[in-house]
């Protein structure tokens, strides 16, 4: 088949990639490399580029290809596996775009609420956050009545509501409001001994209390009560004892205090406090005894610690400056003092024989003391020697009528030296057993010396001198038992008088 070779121009030679691209060419290269002939029209058309001079072809070997720079990355075969979806294909001839950021982008704060205002008054920054926690203007807090004031006690300053205030210190920005503002008010607010609050307000404590905490204490509410304060001594003590869930519940007045003390009464009782630190309870029945023993101002003074429970029978006892009381629940609460006290300790105090006191301790004309216990009445200390012997002969004629009982020593029967023994032991005089003994445990008197409540003598039978001259009153035996006679037989036998009182 003849070929005609025709002139390349530029026209066909953009006319023939025209066709060649249309055909499914993928790649085109206008340099000295042939490109295979493509047929058009039955016409065989070669794409030769023309040489530098058509009438001499070129001898010369093809150029080799340039070795690919590191810059050039070569494109990768073709596969069947498609790529990454996170992969991104770079143009060829292009610049691969930026890689995108790692990590993930940063969010935008939120904008701060926009300031309200209400008849001039804007709210704004941490007052009006503290606000918005209240719900705004339909809260409990109602609409402000004035700008934020500034130039309070450590930098403070407050914008005042129709029912409260909101205060900024450096404790915070924080609301108080209602019955709980009122109190803190009454108090002097940021000068008072509580400073600044530091929180919010928060309900649902006992019988449906609320409380709030300053800088230096609490205010505590109920509905029964009303608002008070706790704070210092007496507030920290309150606080360690459980606070409104304590055996004395709710403060229901505010702390006053003297020179030497601090009383803050509540619901059940009061703390006192003292300037070394000291603090005391007092509540219940023992508070009570207190009171009727004159309190602080009366025998026991003020309490030293709060009362201390866990004795013998669920019993307890506080300790005050001149005493204690002690307190079961089958006795009662009763004071303990003085020689009584003393007495009462070296005997076991409520574990020994005397047990708990019954009942209060009674002051005699003589000057000495008595007092009621579990295990009988108590009399303790000294008295004038015309009391002593009006009381010891009182004693011995109360038991007139009890029987002889030869070898007893009890109101339920005894013999004549179990009787002195007996009379003379509870005005505090010890006797020895038996009658030549107690005869020896004194000195010898004349009759005329003798006094009543003195003991009249012969070998084997004693008796106590009267206030009835001539008579005494003794066990004689089982025919007179206990009674007041003449002694005139005796003194017929020789009789000895013995003095034990001094």
């Amino acid at each position: 088949m003849y070929t005609r070779k025709l002139p390349f121009s530029a026209a066909r030679h953009r006319a023939a990639a025209a066709l060649v691209l249309a055909l499914g060419v993928s790649t085109f290269v206008g340099t000295a490399a042939h490109a295979a002939p493509a047929s058009l029209s039955g016409h065989a058309i070669d794409l030769q580029a023309p040489t530098a001079s058509p009438a001499e072809p070129t001898t010369e070997a093809p150029a080799p290809k340039p070795t690919p720079t590191p810059s050039k990355t070569p494109e990768a075969p073709a596969t069947s596996t498609p790529p990454s979806p996170s992969a991104k294909p770079t143009p060829t001839g292009t610049t691969a775009p930026p890689a995108e950021p790692t990590t993930a982008p940063t969010t935008e704060a939120p904008k701060p609420a926009e300031p309200k205002t209400w008849n001039g008054h804007t709210v704004t920054g941490d007052y009006l956050a503290a606000w918005n926690a209240l719900d705004g203007e339909t809260g409990p807090l109602g609409l402000p009545t004035s700008g934020v004031q500034s130039g309070l006690a450590d930098g403070g300053a407050v914008q005042t509501f129709e029912k409260g205030a909101i205060y900024s210190s450096p404790s915070g920005t924080w609301a108080i409001r209602g019955t709980m503002y009122d109190a803190w008010k009454g108090l002097g607010a940021e000068n008072s001994p509580l400073g600044y609050p530091t929180g919010v307000l928060h309900c649902g404590l006992t019988g449906g209390g609320c409380y709030q905490t300053f800088e230096e204490g609490h205010l505590h509410w109920s509905e029964s009560t009303g608002a008070h304060a706790t704070y210092g001594l007496i507030g920290d003590a309150w606080t360690r004892a459980g606070s409104e869930n304590s055996a004395l519940g709710y403060p229901v007045a505010e702390r006053s205090c003297t020179d030497d003390v601090c009383t803050q009464e509540f619901e059940n009782g009061e703390w006192m406090s003292w300037h070394d630190g000291t603090t005391a309870s007092l509540y219940g029945a023992i508070r009570s005894s207190w009171l009727w023993n004159d309190g602080a101002s009366g025998v026991l003074g003020n309490p030293k610690a709060s009362q201390v429970c866990g004795l013998k029978n669920g019993g307890c006892y506080q300790h005050f400056e001149n005493g204690y009381i002690h307190w079961s629940p089958s006795t009662g609460a009763h004071a303990i003092t003085g020689l009584m006290l003393q007495e009462w300790q070296a005997q076991g105090s409520e574990n020994g024989s005397w047990g708990y006191p019954t009942g209060a301790m009674i002051t005699l004309d003589d000057g000495r003391f008595r007092q009621t216990f579990e295990g009988g009445t108590q009399i303790v200390g000294e008295s004038s020697e015309e009391s002593l012997r009006e009381d010891i002969v009182s004693t011995a004629r109360s038991y007139i009528g009890v029987p002889y009982v030869w070898g007893g020593t009890s109101p339920s029967g005894w013999d004549c030296s179990g009787f002195v023994a007996h009379v003379l032991g509870k005005h505090g005089i010890d006797m020895p057993r038996n009658s030549a003994a107690q005869a020896s445990a004194g000195y010898r008197i004349s009759e005329s010396e003798a006094k009543p409540g003195d003991l009249v003598y012969v070998p084997g039978h004693i008796g106590i001198v009267s206030d009835r001259k001539g008579y005494m009153i003794d066990a004689g035996s089982s025919r007179t038992n206990t009674s007041e006679r003449s002694y005139s037989w005796m003194t017929d036998r020789g009789a000895t008088f013995i003095r034990v009182i001094d």
